[in-house]
């Protein structure tokens, strides 16, 4: 009542009136003239950050876990008993899997907190109806996910057994926790969409970089890249397996050595088995 009386005061144009009492409305539209809610548009963006920092955070909370568990069995010398029955390939793989296992469980109760709590706020909030996943990019995910989860555990595995005690192995670990994050500094290259540059397809391949990549793929590609998906699973997959095995080694030649720092030539003759 107020504006309107002070709009009659001032003896403006019935137009520019209504410009002031009711201003423009703005409707985001998509290239194909489809409205879009603000919220989905803002969630294109947060969506695939909160997806990669839930899978980099999980990694650092079981890797925890693992690099502790492998030195302080290493240093107790529990694992000598250990290997007197059991091999190393075996001990190994069950440790990461184990874990991987442990970490995951606790990545799915958030996941499902989530999903149960879309449906309730989106009756205050409207626009998150919008937000449900494709089904095949769940799955896909999840995939990345296990394969993510396992790969980084041998590769910490690996460094609990090299690293003189819990303090030098957190200092190693740091540095792969890094590289997880890479994909993130270089999220301007996916946010428009077009994941068929070279960095994207750099990022998705190399394998300690594959799982933040592709979660950011899957997430702001229109269509599911099958070329690229098809290519970083293989990659990761050799690489968990290959990761695994060279740990397992890594960890049984290194056994005795409490306190010392083995020689890179020492580590590498372990992975490739020579010696």
């Amino acid at each position: 009542m107020l504006q309107t009386a002070l709009l009659a005061d001032a003896q403006l144009p019935p137009q520019v009136e209504i410009r002031v009492i009711a201003p423009v409305q703005v409707e985001a539209l998509t290239t194909t003239g489809e409205a879009v809610s603000p919220l989905t548009v803002a969630a294109t963006f947060l969506v695939p950050f909160g997806f990669t920092l839930l899978f980099v955070m999980s990694i650092f909370i079981t890797s925890g876990y693992l690099l502790q568990s492998v030195t302080e069995e290493k240093e107790n010398r529990v694992v000598e008993i250990l290997l007197s029955s059991v091999p190393s390939l075996p001990l190994m793989a069950g440790k990461i899997i184990g874990l991987g296992a442990a970490g995951l469980t606790q990545v799915a109760i958030w996941v499902g907190a989530v999903v149960v709590a879309i449906p309730i706020i989106s009756a205050q909030i409207g626009g998150l109806g919008d937000l449900t996943p494709d089904p095949t990019v769940l799955v896909l995910a999840l995939a990345y996910f296990v394969l993510g989860y396992l790969a980084y555990g041998a590769i910490f595995a690996a460094i609990g057994a090299i690293a003189p005690g819990n303090r030098e192995a957190q200092q190693y670990s740091g540095f792969f926790g890094f590289l997880a994050v890479i994909p993130l500094i270089f999220s301007s290259a996916f946010l428009s969409g077009d994941v068929s540059t070279p960095l994207v397809w750099t990022l998705a391949l190399i394998p300690i970089t594959t799982p933040a990549t592709m979660l950011l793929v899957l997430a702001v590609a229109p269509t599911i890249p099958v070329t690229m998906v098809v290519a970083s699973l293989v990659s990761l997959s050799l690489f968990t397996v290959l990761a695994t095995i060279a740990s397992a080694r890594v960890f049984r030649a290194t056994l005795l050595l409490y306190g010392v720092r083995p020689s890179v030539r020492r580590i590498v003759d372990a992975v490739l088995a020579r010696g």
